[in-house]
């Protein structure tokens, strides 16, 4: 992964900082708070958290394998829930997040063979906040 900055003047980029991923990225997405990067590697199967400092990536703090077919990876609004879609497993892995950037499996919720979501968006309603695909 590389982070570059942007000069506010004329928008000219600076490289900044990098850092190694495990796996080839198909999505990248950050916590709310800008502490933590998230990366689903589809051809990996697994997804990774890369903690940020000063918003640049400064190194891999966790990394769960066995997610066949990773697609994306997905902070809930409360910014303490990830959802990972695993398409070849036909699965929605949820993981809690940590202060420190470590995942701890919750409960995989099984979607209909073919049917599972690539990606979540979430809605705020009057009697839900759940992603819809």
């Amino acid at each position: 992964m590389l982070a570059y900055r942007i000069a506010p003047d004329d928008g000219a980029l600076t490289f900044a900082a990098e850092s190694a991923l495990p796996g080839s990225p198909t999505h990248i997405s950050t916590d709310h708070q800008g502490r933590f990067v998230f990366v689903g590697s589809y051809n990996a199967g697994n997804v990774s958290v890369t903690r940020l400092d000063d918003g640049l990536p400064a190194g891999v703090v966790d990394v769960v394998e066995g997610l066949e077919g990773c697609h994306s990876a997905n902070i809930s609004p409360d910014n303490r829930t990830l959802w990972v879609p695993a398409l070849k497993q036909d699965r929605i892995c949820l993981f809690t997040l940590s202060d420190d950037g470590k995942l701890v499996s919750q409960e995989r919720r099984k979607s209909p063979p073919l049917k599972g979501p690539g990606r979540a968006i979430w809605r705020s309603t009057r009697t839900s906040n759940m992603p819809t695909a």
